[in-house]
Formats: C-alpha cells, sequence, structure tokens
C-alpha cells in the first residue's frame, strides 16, 4: 500500500544490479511501478516488480513458478 516506498525498494535492487549506489537517485531509476522496463512480454514491460524480481530470480525457476501462482498470471 505504499507506494513511494515499494518503488524506492525497487529501484534500489535496480541499482545495486548496475553498481550504482542504491542510497542515490540515478538515471537508471523507475519514475512510477507502471514505468515502461527493458521486457517485451506484456505481463513483465510496464510492472517494475515483476520485471525485477524475474531478472533477480531468472536462474531460480522456483522463485519465478511461486510468483506466477501467487499473482495468478498462468492457468
Amino acid at each position: 500500500g505504499d507506494n513511494a516506498n515499494a518503488l524506492e525498494y525497487i529501484n534500489k535492487v535496480h541499482r545495486r544490479a548496475y553498481g550504482l549506489p542504491i542510497n542515490a537517485p540515478s538515471a537508471k531509476d523507475y519514475p512510477s511501478l507502471t514505468a515502461a522496463t527493458p521486457a517485451t512480454d506484456p505481463v513483465l514491460k510496464n510492472n517494475p516488480l515483476r520485471y525485477e524480481r524475474f531478472v533477480e530470480f531468472f536462474g531460480e525457476n522456483a522463485s519465478w513458478w511461486f510468483d506466477v501462482r501467487r499473482w495468478k498470471l498462468g492457468k
């Protein structure tokens, strides 16, 4: 429910991935929780939270599977 804090934490993960100082705003930050991501998939392309979780856990299929189930993205 705290969108501003959620966006800040997503941006901290994003900054860390790029080797930037995590507590300082950067040009790589997402401006909103519906900002465009590098993904072309409709589930991930305008959802920084889902996109960052996907790329963070890419090699760990179990984590993404639980996200898909929790968010009811699959059949």
